[in-house]
């Protein structure tokens, strides 16, 4: 299970493209930090927030890698120092995560098709030295 993170701590995380490099490549790769909050149903007002069903993401931080050649690669986003902790009530919840955004080649074929992979993050109130 995750270690919850502090506002303003950094994510760094490690890709390996190990996986038949010779049928299936990754050329670019973006990672995004974002937040979704989720109005439950019965305090939704008729609107903007009730065609999008209650839900609204936001994307705090974006990288873009180009990596058609790479093995290995890193990388790291910082969450913001004024972060709001996840948290679920009767009301609403608000969840954060990372988005990854793969995209590959596969041999003998010109499309490009992507793959998204969500991760969720567990952040907790602002870390305290005197706690």
């Amino acid at each position: 299970e995750q270690e919850p993170l502090c506002p303003g701590k950094s994510v760094v995380g490690t890709i390996e493209f190990t996986e038949s490099p010779d049928v299936v490549r990754c050329v670019k790769y973006a990672v995004a930090l974002e937040i979704e909050e989720q109005i439950e149903n019965e305090w939704i007002s008729k609107g903007k927030s009730a065609a999008l069903g209650g839900r609204l993401h936001q994307t705090v931080e974006e990288s873009v890698h180009i990596s058609p050649d790479t093995v290995s690669t890193c990388f790291y986003v910082t969450l913001p120092p004024n972060a709001t902790p996840d948290f679920r009530s009767d009301l609403m919840s608000l969840q954060w995560g990372l988005r990854f955004y793969f995209y590959m080649t596969i041999r003998n074929q010109k499309s490009i098709k992507t793959l998204e992979w969500k991760i969720p993050l567990k952040i907790r109130p602002p870390c305290s030295s005197f706690v």
